[in-house]
């Protein structure tokens, strides 16, 4: 309501349509104590977007005419995650802890939650809840720009200064997290995706007091490290579990909970009971053995040096951690809270290990197939909810030490030179564009030695090309088990690494699969010598590959159960991309897939591979030759000039519309129109990133805010493999696919006139925006070599792909933008191609779901059948 008009700009949508014209973006979220509002803009628009920002606190309409819109906008945000399993399972856990608790309630609104009383309409609540705690006292407010402080500071007092005046509103005391007596307890949740899980729930007292000595942060570590000789390299070995995580869950005022999260195996769901005993075990050894001044010491080391060397935030992402922190920190304090280890506090951390004990325990187990005998009330979660054993307590507090559990030792990828590698005639902040250093057959290097983020990081990335890797369904699936084994195999030993500031990534794609090594350049060899030995000699084995290929099939299972929009999106780039594979298909080959075959197809996959290389950043170039002597030397006898084909994208005819359905469980229905470009080059590629700036807001605004179609509503560009294109989508619970499309179709044949109306200086903002947007500062070194890693893989050598954009983008006047539209978005020439999903239990409202005047695909085959394709792609 706050966004739909403010007396100094009382037109809804005006907000979001100057936010939007000057290239930013804005949001709202609410969490249990608190909502936070932020935005970001184009630098010169920050103090007249403060201006409209500040009122929404200062003096909002909340127009009654709107509420009945926005309550059916709450009740569709419900809807559309009704499938979401973590808010189903959390919406079950909410049931074990007191009704007045904060997080314990219904947290997102609906209909019926917030429907009208008798003599009690919501919109008088909605009044009398601003009165009460939108007030000073109750509010942090955190902006960036580049302006001096002063003037920033200014801008806050003139346009913050009306914001009503008083203390944060008393509150009573914030009430037991659970009943007196409830626990333990043992709760079971039945998923709708495949997911098993065993959630160890601790309550403890509250920790923000205790920021400087992070007791919970100390023990996570100990009982989360993955290690050998850590808990879960122990479940790993015997085949029940695949991940686990350790950390502060629910943070309150009085209370909070550490909670120990394993991601179980088939057979580890049924071994929660021995895994409970070894959890208990692992607390016992930490209790017993693990409090150590030196391990505090080394948590406040690597602290320190993230904190100095921190890459730049997202500008909108600060701003919204900083408002949030200042409800719990200090203000001179805020930025350096979350890192701060200075008080090493044994008795702290013992105090705090006390309560982790079998009699304080809230476990949730999630998985198929569970006994369940309750139905929570708002998203339909089958659980069961009973109280500990006696005897499981008992088994439990008697559980005593395990041999084959070892705490860490001392992390040796502790960066200690973290010196700034400067190339002898290089400037401060210059940034040399990448230049091949080494060319043999088969392996090329690039390097770009990068200083000017001021930090000593570096990106080392290679990229494995190879004709077996994807040309078949069967071997596509060997070839994500093999990348998933070898992570799988390194896990253990790249752990510290990864605490210290070093991680890798190891990922498949269209023509091979790729590492991505970053972080602090210091230890890098060390760590990519371990890699390349396991990616040239992976240890297949057979309880590792069931591992990988039990998660593999769970992944490609629940894709069916994702979420409307991210199911369309995949159907249309499966549908258009080659070679591309689907769920079923790969689900198949899986199944049918064994370790031997795996054992033989490695080295078939390894024998001929095309290497490509970047190291970029904090290197000076003998260490870049140095990391690609570790990849060469290990890869000697695969290397070759191998060509690997590039994906291609299917070529749609003029006056095309093609559609594609599946069913979907989701009770939403959820449709996406693409429109597809002629060709890849520039002139095409600008005019359509255009109109994906300029229909994003107004779309939004007319089928989601004004016709309420659904909560997931967008429009944007959509590229694919730099084709351009255009993409219209909206999830919705109540309406028909024809419904959808034919408001789809009307919004698109409306927008002529908006565009035929469009003020020549209010379309010079929208272009200006996309533009500053392509060609905005890489904010941190990541952003820099994915950009260079695009331009390698797509031969753009001379690295101004973006500079020729937004020139194409410059030279597009609205004149020749409207005819544009008209030509290839009104036209009946058009490439059209629908995709949608309709509930496979529910017949939506408005009858067929058949679109008419569409020649709907059964499946990929018959749609790419004779089908001609766009020259050259890319897929690294």
């Amino acid at each position: 309501m706050l966004f739909l008009g403010t007396a100094g700009y009382p037109e809804a949508g005006e907000y979001q349509s100057f936010i939007s014209r000057h290239g930013g973006s804005d949001n709202a979220y609410t969490a249990p104590r608190h909502t936070n509002y932020y935005f970001d803009i184009m630098a010169d628009y920050l103090e007249p977007a403060l201006d409209r920002f500040a009122q929404f606190f200062t003096a909002p309409l909340l127009n009654a005419e709107f509420v009945n819109r926005e309550r059916a906008v709450v009740h569709s945000e419900y809807s559309s995650k009704l499938q979401s399993d973590w808010r189903r399972i959390w919406a079950a856990r909410g049931q074990a802890l007191e009704p007045a608790f904060p997080d314990g309630g219904f947290a997102v609104g609906s209909a019926a939650t917030l429907a009208d009383r008798d003599d009690d309409p919501v919109r008088e609540d909605l009044l009398q809840f601003f009165v009460e705690y939108y007030r000073a006292g109750n509010m942090t407010l955190a902006v960036l720009g580049r302006e001096p402080l002063d003037t920033l500071e200014a801008w806050v007092r003139t346009h913050f200064a009306a914001v009503p005046p008083g203390p944060a509103r008393e509150r009573p005391p914030e009430p037991a997290m659970y009943a007196p007596g409830a626990l333990p307890l043992v709760q079971r949740v039945v998923p709708i995706k495949e997911l098993r899980l065993a959630m160890f729930v601790f309550p403890v007292p509250a920790t923000l007091a205790h920021y400087p000595a992070k007791p919970l942060s100390y023990i996570s570590h100990l009982l989360g490290h993955e290690e050998q000789g850590s808990l879960l390299a122990l479940l790993k070995s015997k085949g029940w579990a695949e991940s686990l995580s350790v950390g502060e869950g629910i943070v309150g005022e009085r209370q909070s909970t550490l909670e120990v999260t394993i991601t179980l195996t088939a057979t580890g769901l049924v071994h929660y009971r021995d895994i409970g005993r070894l959890l208990f075990t692992a607390v016992a050894q930490v209790r017993e053995q693990g409090l150590q001044r030196w391990i505090f010491d080394e948590q406040a080391q690597l602290a320190r040096i993230d904190f100095e060397y921190q890459e730049k935030a997202e500008p909108a992402a600060l701003v919204r951690a900083l408002a949030a922190r200042l409800h719990d920190y200090p203000a001179d304090d805020v930025l350096w809270a979350p890192y701060r280890f200075d008080h090493y506090d044994e008795t702290l951390i013992r105090d705090y290990l006390a309560q982790l004990v079998p009699g304080n325990l809230h476990l949730v187990l999630v998985g198929p197939g569970l006994a369940v005998d309750q139905t929570e009330p708002n998203y339909a979660t089958r659980y069961a909810l009973e109280k500990l054993p006696t005897e499981r307590v008992s088994a439990w507090q008697d559980a005593g030490l395990e041999a084959a559990l070892v705490l860490p030792g001392p992390n040796p990828f502790i960066a200690v030179d973290l010196g700034l590698r400067m190339t002898p005639g290089q400037t401060p902040g210059q940034t040399p564009q990448p230049s091949p250093i080494a060319v043999s057959d088969g392996l090329r290097l690039w390097f770009a030695p990068d200083t000017s983020f001021v930090a000593p990081r570096g990106n080392f990335f290679v990229t494995f090309r190879s004709p077996l890797a994807n040309d078949s369904v069967a071997h596509s699936v060997l070839t994500r088990l093999y990348v998933a084994l070898v992570s799988e195999q390194l896990n253990a030993f790249s752990y510290p690494a990864l605490l210290a500031g070093l991680h890798f990534e190891l990922y498949h794609h269209l023509r091979g699969f790729t590492l991505r090594l970053q972080g602090y350049t210091d230890k890098q060899q060390l760590l990519l010598a371990r890699i390349m030995q396991a990616v040239a000699q992976p240890q297949i084995t057979a309880a590792r590959f069931d591992r990988v290929r039990e998660q593999l099939l769970r992944v490609l299972r629940n894709e069916a159960r994702q979420d409307p929009s991210s199911r369309i999106l995949g159907d249309l780039r499966r549908l258009l991309l080659d070679p591309a594979r689907w769920p079923m298909e790969l689900i198949n080959a899986a199944e049918a897939t064994d370790r031997a075959q795996l054992i033989t197809f490695v080295p078939r996959l390894l024998a001929q591979i095309n290497v490509e290389a970047l190291a970029h950043g904090n290197y000076h170039r003998d260490e870049a030759l140095a990391l690609a002597s570790v990849v060469a030397g290990t890869m000697a006898a695969s290397l070759s000039p191998v060509s690997v084909p590039h994906g291609q994208v299917a070529r749609l005819l003029p006056g095309e519309a093609g559609a594609f359905a599946s069913a979907s469980q989701h009770p939403d229905t959820a449709f996406a129109l693409y429109l597809q470009g002629l060709d890849r080059s520039l002139e095409e590629r600008a005019p359509y990133l255009l109109l994906g700036q300029l229909l994003e807001s107004p779309f939004y605004q007319d089928l989601r805010t004004r016709q309420q179609m659904g909560y997931v509503v967008f429009a944007g560009a959509m590229p694919v493999l730099r084709v351009p294109g255009l993409i219209l989508f909206v999830q919705s619970p109540e309406r028909s696919v024809p419904q959808i499309h034919k408001a789809v179709v009307r919004f698109l044949e409306d927008y002529a006139r908006t565009l035929d109306d469009l003020p020549v200086d209010v379309y010079d903002q929208h272009r200006q925006a996309l533009i500053s947007h392509l060609l905005a500062a890489d904010k941190q070194l990541g952003d820099r070599s994915a950009r260079y890693w695009r331009e390698i893989d797509q031969q753009e050598f001379g690295f101004d792909s973006r500079q020729q954009l937004a020139e194409a983008i410059r030279n597009v006047s609205l004149a020749s933008l409207q005819n544009f539209y008209r030509n290839e978005v009104l036209s009946e020439a058009r490439r059209a191609l629908a995709a949608y999903t309709v509930p496979d239990d529910i017949q939506p409202a408005g009858g067929t779901t058949k679109l008419t005047g569409f020649r709907h695909w059964a499946d990929a085959q018959s749609f790419r059948a004779g089908r001609h394709y766009f020259p050259h792609g890319y897929g690294d």
